[in-house]
């Protein structure tokens, strides 16, 4: 297996690969730091015996150079060297104390945004990987949020409003590590596009974008970009589709309880590079070592399971006492996660599809799709705002075949056959009792 963050350049052949990362499991490892001082790319290579050495080229492929100018800038955040960090927990500790000075959250929270931050550094190992998102209006702290865990985190860029579809992919590809998203200033417009395709393919390997460009001869050619890898998002409402939603462990910021900078102080960044030189070693150190959790939890759903396992992992190499702890907040955010995801699902046009037919099947009845639409109007009117602009029995047969269920057509309609394992699959899952629902 080979991993490894390469820009190719098929039109010229014989030329060096540009490249910001490779990995030979048991063979090379080779990051890529930036020296501010001569302006310089160079590789951290770690060698057999444990120990690293800087240099110029890896298996003859050299830095990728554009890439010194986003670092020079800090817009895409490298390390500069290595520095040792002590035990596991100590590192643990100055990751949560940084975010305790400077941002306001509860403790449950700073657990689970130090866990994130430390899975951003060992994310290849993982086939899928939680966003991390702040909701909520204006000057609530979303942004403060982001700037300081984001900061701690492997490659942080960012997607600003200011960029253009063209670099965006490449970016991602380039750089690997956490992409910073601004969900709020893309609505509505091409990069908006982009970035929602970003979304639904970044969080599992092996889900590249594939785009069309036109090579050096002028023919339009198809390109696979790989954006797989950790996001920080920042907006102002969930997203319209659930499937997004559920990779997501969001958080709303509180207004302060706590006297804090209104400007991050002067002495921020030098820590912030110290810190990423520490988070480094630990990444070389940690890479080809870890054991995955790949443990089910039952108090969670499986979709949340599946995004908290990277998490889990990283709790599991602290002491005993740390490590419950962390396990401790990280599953009652999870939980919590939950129930609030079931309680919005709970109001959802699917979920009052469920409880009509629910309720029908409880009665004995068979209703038709026009049936079905009249009775959630009914019930729904004043609870989903515009409902009766477009619901209709047509797209009420589509969203109960989109759900898994089908229709039979009859002299009076398209008649819904709920199927009763998928039926109540549904109600468990948007948190609805019926008749039939287990007692605790």
């Amino acid at each position: 297996m080979i991993v490894g963050r390469t820009i190719t350049r098929p039109y010229e052949p014989g030329r060096k690969k540009e490249i910001t990362f490779l990995w030979k499991p048991r063979i090379v490892l080779a990051e890529l730091i930036y020296k501010p001082g001569p302006d310089r790319l160079l590789f951290l290579q770690r060698v057999p015996d444990g120990k690293t050495a800087e240099i110029t080229l890896v298996e003859g492929n050299k830095p990728l150079e554009w890439i010194k100018s986003y670092a020079r800038k800090e817009a895409i955040r490298l390390p500069r060297g290595i520095q040792d960090y002590g035990s596991f927990d100590e590192l643990v500790e100055c990751c949560r104390g940084r975010i305790h000075a400077f941002f306001e959250c509860d403790s449950k929270f700073e657990s689970v945004s130090t866990l994130y931050v430390l899975h951003t550094w060992i994310y290849e190992r993982f086939k899928a990987v939680p966003y991390l998102r702040f909701c909520g209006l204006p000057q609530t702290g979303k942004t403060r949020g982001i700037e300081v865990i984001s900061s701690m985190c492997y490659h942080p860029h960012s997607i600003s409003g200011s960029i253009t579809t063209a670099p965006i992919f490449r970016t991602i590809e380039a750089s690997g590590g956490t992409t910073i998203i601004d969900e709020a200033d893309f609505r509505d417009s091409d990069v908006g596009s982009d970035v929602m395709k970003i979304l639904n393919c970044g969080y599992s390997q092996g889900q590249p974008v594939s785009r069309v460009e036109k090579d050096r001869g002028g023919q339009f050619v198809p390109r696979l970009y790989e954006v797989f890898g950790p996001k920080i998002i920042g907006g102002r409402e969930r997203f319209k589709d659930e499937a997004t939603e559920s990779r997501c462990l969001s958080y709303t910021p509180s207004p302060n309880r706590r006297e804090l900078p209104l400007q991050l102080p002067d002495e921020f960044d030098a820590d912030v590079a110290a810190l990423q030189n520490q988070l480094l070693k630990w990444r070389l150190d940690t890479l080809e070592t870890v054991t995955l959790n790949v443990e089910y939890v039952p108090s969670v759903s499986r979709r949340m399971n599946q995004i908290i396992q990277p998490l889990l992992t990283v709790a599991d190499m602290m002491s005993a006492e740390e490590r419950h702890r962390y396990r401790t907040d990280l599953l009652a955010f999870a939980q919590s996660a939950d129930t609030r995801a079931r309680e919005v699902s709970s109001e959802s046009v699917e979920a009052a599809i469920v409880r009509v037919l629910a309720d029908g099947i409880q009665r004995g009845a068979s209703l038709t799709c026009k049936e079905l639409a009249e009775k959630i109007l009914e019930a729904e009117q004043d609870n989903i705002a515009g409902l009766d602009r477009w619901l209709s029995a047509n797209k009420v047969s589509r969203m109960v075949r989109e759900m898994g269920f089908e229709t039979r057509h009859t002299r009076n309609g398209a008649i819904v056959i709920a199927d009763d394992q998928r039926l109540r699959a549904l109600t468990a899952r948007f948190g609805i009792v019926t008749e039939s629902s287990p007692t605790a």
